[in-house]
């Protein structure tokens, strides 16, 4: 089962763990919040790029068939204070990968030395040089009235030997970043670490295999709330760790890309029913070390409830990546990528169910969409993502769904942005919604999607319900 787990609250500070619907994926998360917010009870992050239900699904009709114009989405369907967004990771879209200092990652030592690992045999060495334009990411976001942004930071930029003496040119940049959202009204959610650790560490003692991580995580997370903790309120300490435990020591398809002897991945000489364990263990005492850290820079407390005890199975890793219906068919239409499927009702029904499991927890969905494929025969336009519309039109209805039985949802983060490195599958797969073009110096694009965004976030704010404050999050209130 994908991994769950969420926090028992005070006034002011949230932790969380996020699970995708398809392949497991979960997200901690620390949120300093204003002393004035009253929410109360346990507060949880999705992350969705595969609707799918936990019971047999009835029949959703013809492949993307045409919205009618009353079930297209409306901003106005939502609270004012519900959060819509975007979201990306440093190593799939910065570049600059040994510039300013920036020592190298586990995914630059991976995509280098086994390129032969990578669908297209590309790697994150430029991406799409988020590094040298990041004042055009934060147009885009700001083009299409987004309000909040996740982004992650690359830790081997900021600490190139992954401990010990902090590079100057990684702190200038994610500071420039930071206030560059700030100045542009949308708030940053910051990802401490997205899988690319330093491969310094990884040489030096085997990563997340060894113990000495958890006090170098810890380091590395102080310097990121002593420099950008008083502009960012909203921090996440790990991405996806049962992904990242399953695929890089389990099947060995990502970075550092270990598996048991036998196996095909690029370096058979671990244990792949051993070693994921291992590192979820480290990354789970890392990630308590981050709390207590963060609870003694802030004062704040934090703790984790009992009833979405982490669990890891790798098996689960497997079995996941096919849902079937009780007749072993799929679920819902495929949409580009091998495993997504389109099926909203399901992310209706995932949210109703943790209305009624888990005491009804405020959730954020912070990954959701589907990609462009160059296989994909009916893509003749980069910019005409008519299907990824479709499908955020269909999940953003299946959210207003949720609300309206109950479900204390509050904000949604689309996957992705940009176009970006997508780990093994390179750039053979673009979740953005903004093109970028490489023949033309990454240009950013806004395509079909991000221009609908545009127009659905262009309601008045004024015309927009609010509700009590005991209930909603309001980010520009939010302070340390």
């Amino acid at each position: 089962m994908a991994l769950l787990a969420a926090a028992t609250l005070n006034p002011t500070t949230h932790l969380s763990l996020r699970s995708r619907a398809g392949r497991n994926s979960e997200n901690l998360w620390l949120r300093s919040a204003a002393s004035s917010q009253k929410s109360k009870g346990r507060f949880c992050n999705l992350t969705i790029r595969a609707g799918t239900p936990s019971k047999p699904a009835e029949p959703i009709g013809p492949v993307f068939t045409k919205l009618k114009p009353w079930q297209i989405p409306k901003r106005d369907w939502f609270d004012k204070d519900f959060l819509f967004g975007a979201s990306t990771s440093a190593y799939q879209i910065e570049g600059a990968w040994n510039e300013d200092g920036k020592g190298p990652s586990t995914w630059d030592h991976f995509c280098h030395t086994y390129p032969e690992r990578i669908s297209d045999r590309t790697n994150g060495d430029v991406a799409a040089n988020s590094y040298h334009l990041y004042e055009e990411d934060v147009k885009a976001l700001k083009d299409m009235g987004m309000k909040v942004y996740r982004f992650s930071i690359a830790w081997s930029r900021i600490l190139p030997d992954g401990t010990g003496k902090v590079n100057q040119a990684g702190i200038d940049y994610y500071n420039k970043l930071i206030n560059s959202l700030i100045d542009n009204d949308i708030v940053p959610y910051v990802t401490i670490w997205h899988w690319d650790t330093p491969q310094a560490l990884e040489d030096k003692y085997g990563g997340f295999l060894n113990r000495q991580i958890v006090d170098d995580y810890k380091q590395f997370a102080e310097v990121c709330f002593k420099n950008f903790g008083d502009r960012v309120k909203n921090w996440f300490t790990f991405n996806e760790p049962h992904t990242y435990c399953c695929f890089s020591y389990g099947e060995g398809i990502h970075a550092p890309g270990r598996c048991s002897p036998g196996m095909d991945c690029a370096v058979p000489k671990g244990d792949s029913l051993r070693e994921p364990y291992t590192a979820g263990h480290h990354i789970l005492l890392a990630h308590a070390e981050a709390v207590e850290l963060f609870k003694a820079c802030y004062n704040k407390h934090i703790d984790i409830s009992s009833d979405f005890t982490p669990k890891l199975n790798t098996d689960d890793a497997y079995a996941s990546s096919e849902t079937k219906g009780s007749d072993g068919n799929d679920i819902g239409p495929i949409t580009g990528t091998y495993w997504i499927y389109m099926y909203p009702k399901g992310l209706t029904d995932l949210l109703l169910i943790m209305k009624e499991k888990y005491g009804n927890p405020p959730i954020f969905i912070t990954e959701n969409g589907i990609a462009d494929v160059d296989s994909d025969p009916t893509m003749t336009d980069p910019l005409d993502d008519w299907k990824r519309l479709d499908y955020l039109q269909r999940h953003i209805s299946a959210v207003k769904d949720a609300i309206d039985q109950g479900a204390d949802v509050r904000g949604h983060f689309t996957w992705g942005l940009i176009d970006n490195f997508e780990w093994s599958l390179g750039y053979s797969s673009r979740f953005g919604l903004v093109y970028i073009d490489k023949k033309d110096g990454n240009k950013r694009k806004l395509k079909k999607s991000a221009k609908w965004f545009a127009k659905f976030n262009s309601v008045p704010k004024r015309l927009l319900k609010t509700t009590n404050n005991n209930a909603t999050v309001t980010v520009t209130s939010v302070s340390v």
